[in-house]
Formats: C-alpha cells, sequence, structure tokens
C-alpha cells in the first residue's frame, strides 16, 4: 500500500551499488515491502563481451536485465543488504528486447536472514522473457542511510520494520504527498465517533471535544461523521483499521485487518516543557532518555507521538504505556494493552530536522516489559 513512485536515481546509488549497464530500473510504480512492480530498460547499449563474441547469441537474455530482478527486491528491503543466495528455478526465453520490460514481484517468504521471491519478466507485448521461482536473497547486515527518505521508500521502510517488532504481521504502509483535509483519517475512538486530522494537523475530534470546532461529532445512517464546524467527511474507512496522520503536505497512512493508528510530528515542534502525559509518566520519560541517550525533544517527539496512537484507538484515559526494548536501529517498542507501538526517528525528504514516528496496531507477541502511566491529552496540556 506503499503508494507513489520510486525513480531509479532513488534506488541506485543510495541502495544499488552497480553502475553503467547494470543500471537498468528506470523506475517503480508499485512498490510495497511483500510486492513490487518494475519497468526495466531492456535494450543493451553495447555487447556484452568482446569482439568475437559479440554477434554470439546470449542464451539467458540480457545480463542487466536478469540482474535488474536482485535490485527490484532491495527496493522492498531499504533498510536491509540483500545478496544473491540461490534460485529453487529460472526459465528465459533467451530473447532480448529493446523496448521496456515489466517485471513483477512477490515475496513468498521472510525470515531473519533470508527472503524468498517469486519474479516474472515480460516484454512490451506481454511475451514471456524470464521467471525466477524462489529467489533466494540473503540478508548480509544492515543498509545505513545518511540522505533523507523520500516518500515510497520510507514507506516501505516503515512497514517491513515496524512488522518485525510485533505489530500486525499485515500492516499496510502508505507516505503520499497532498493533504486531504475533508477526508477523515479513518480512526475510531469508541465505535461512534471519528476522527481525522484537521487544519495546522491537530486530529478533529480532539479539536471538537474541546469546545475549539463547536462540540463532538454525529454520525449519520451511512457511516458519515459531520463536524459542527463544518467540515465534511467521508464514511469510507471509518472501520478502525486505517488512520491518517498529515505532516508538511505529506500524508502517512496505515492499515491492518484489525485496529491501526498512526502519529507523526517533526521533532523541533517538541520544544516546550510539557509533557503529554500525567505526572507519574515521567518515569517513561526518564528510561526512555537513559536508554535512547537522545535529546529532550526527540524524547519528548517519541511520547507524543505513541500517546496520540493510543488516543486515535480509543485506549481509555490513563491506560498504561508500557517500554519495550531499544533496537540498535533507533527503533523503541512501546506497549499498550494488547496493542504493540512501533517508535522511530527519521528524516524525510521536504521536512525540515528529524521525524518521529509511530504506528500501532495489536500486538502479535508480548514482551517483558516496565510499565508507566499515562493519560492521552491534548497538546495543550500541562503535565
Amino acid at each position: 500500500m506503499s503508494g507513489g513512485i520510486v525513480d531509479g536515481t532513488e534506488l541506485y546509488g543510495p541502495l544499488c551499488f552497480q553502475t553503467g549497464p547494470f543500471r537498468r530500473v528506470a523506475f517503480l510504480p508499485g512498490l510495497s515491502s511483500r510486492s513490487c512492480r518494475a519497468l526495466i530498460r531492456g535494450a543493451d547499449d553495447a555487447p556484452w563481451f568482446g569482439p568475437d563474441l559479440a554477434e554470439a547469441p546470449v542464451l539467458l537474455g540480457s545480463p542487466g536485465v536478469n540482474d535488474a530482478a536482485f535490485h527490484v527486491l532491495q527496493a522492498c528491503v531499504p533498510h536491509r543488504r540483500l545478496m544473491l543466495a540461490g534460485c529453487e528455478r529460472m526459465t528465459t526465453s533467451g530473447r532480448t528486447v529493446s523496448g521496456a520490460v515489466e517485471m513483477r514481484a512477490r515475496q513468498r517468504l521472510a525470515t531473519a536472514d533470508e527472503y524468498i521471491w517469486d519474479v516474472t519478466a515480460v516484454d512490451g507485448d506481454g511475451r514471456h522473457l524470464a521467471t525466477w521461482t524462489g529467489l533466494r536473497l540473503a540478508d548480509v547486515g544492515p543498509l545505513r542511510r545518511t540522505e533523507p527518505w523520500p516518500p515510497t521508500l520510507l514507506a516501505v521502510y516503515l512497514e517491513r520494520r515496524a512488522a518485525t517488532l510485533g505489530l500486525d504481521a499485515g500492516l499496510r504502509v502508505a507516505v503520499r504527498a497532498g493533504h486531504p483535509r475533508q477526508i477523515s483519517c479513518g480512526c475510531t475512538t469508541n465505535g461512534s465517533r471519528a476522527t481525522g486530522h484537521g487544519t495546522a494537523g491537530h486530529d478533529v475530534a480532539s479539536v471538537a471535544e474541546n469546545g475549539r470546532a463547536g462540540g463532538p461529532f454525529t454520525e449519520g445512517r451511512t457511516g458519515s461523521a459531520v463536524a459542527p464546524s463544518g467540515l465534511f467527511f467521508m464514511g469510507a474507512g471509518l472501520t478502525g483499521r486505517a488512520c491518517r496522520s498529515h505532516l508538511d503536505g505529506l500524508t502517512l497512512t496505515v492499515e491492518t485487518s484489525g485496529p491501526a493508528a498512526c502519529d507523526w510530528e517533526a521533532v523541533e515542534a517538541r520544544q516546550g516543557p510539557a509533557l503529554p502525559f500525567a505526572p507519574d509518566g515521567k518515569n517513561l520519560y526518564e528510561r526512555l532518555t537513559d536508554s535512547c541517550r537522545e535529546r529532550s525533544a526527540i524524547v519528548r517527539s517519541r511520547i507524543w507521538t505513541a500517546v496520540e496512537c493510543m488516543r486515535k484507538s480509543g485506549q481509555p484515559v490513563g491506560s498504561s504505556l508500557a517500554f519495550g526494548e531499544i533496537h540498535d536501529d533507533g527503533w523503541v517498542s512501546l506497549h499498550a494493552g494488547d496493542t504493540a507501538i512501533a517508535s522511530a526517528v527519521v528524516r524525510v525528504s521536504g521536512v525540515t530536522g528529524p521525524v518521529a514516528v509511530a504506528i500501532m496496531t495489536s500486538a502479535q507477541r508480548s514482551d517483558p516489559a516496565s510499565t508507566a502511566r499515562v493519560t492521552p491529552q491534548t497538546q495543550d496540556s500541562q503535565p
């Protein structure tokens, strides 16, 4: 569900080290952590071998096109370095093409150290070029990123990484340009109230409940919700299974088959002395500060976005937010009741400074955790 298009220039260099005739991926119009679709340049600019073999047929097709299958899959795991480990079966037509080649791939299985994919390649007329069945890629270590994440690759990264921290295995994440102010985020707070981010990025339900928009929402027969301020929110998605959050013209969306919530904010927005929880929640702040060794604004943003997820998902006021684990790549796992929260700090193209991101879904496993009492409140609240 990541949405958007990844250009080849965002793939080569930051993710793939290939150069010259091996740089074949033009762009990926469909990309997620579990599947992808890519358009590849099929034409070879020069013969692959010396003059003695220049006219000899290439029985397995273009080496550049074949190699591009691995580049495409690297984009689906943008934070880990992948290397070819084997393949159950490969079939090829042996033909070379001068136009575009379309590749489609779907992940069959992922383990801690290996990913197994099925990949097909066809020419512009839909004729078979090659198929890789059970293509195995080994995880050989982290792929450190120094540049800000482009939106689509960020969505893939968040989706892939959050699912490994105990969140719903069916989590889907999208990051798109645009701020649909008149469409709800799809979250539900108690089955009858809809929440959605409104003006200036604040959650409309929170605004209404605090009297700044005239009162609470009301639901229509079709599931639509109308704010007294006059804003209209489409009923589609008011199922508790999807949520949106907005930041600087970008929209983060998470969706699962069960409850889901998300929130993100620029770290520099969290500079004030106020903490978004009750005074006894200071224990969580102190623990994160000691464990993460991050500056205060980052820790506050981590907590704030996690608390926003709690509120959007309908967690009762005073619910406990449990400290889970600090991971070596900067992710933090938290828990609230039977839900899991993954917290990260990333840099995003077009957004100044670091951004704190929190994603919540039903927990897939339980981890030992210490607990601090947290009270979801509005941004204007004082500790």
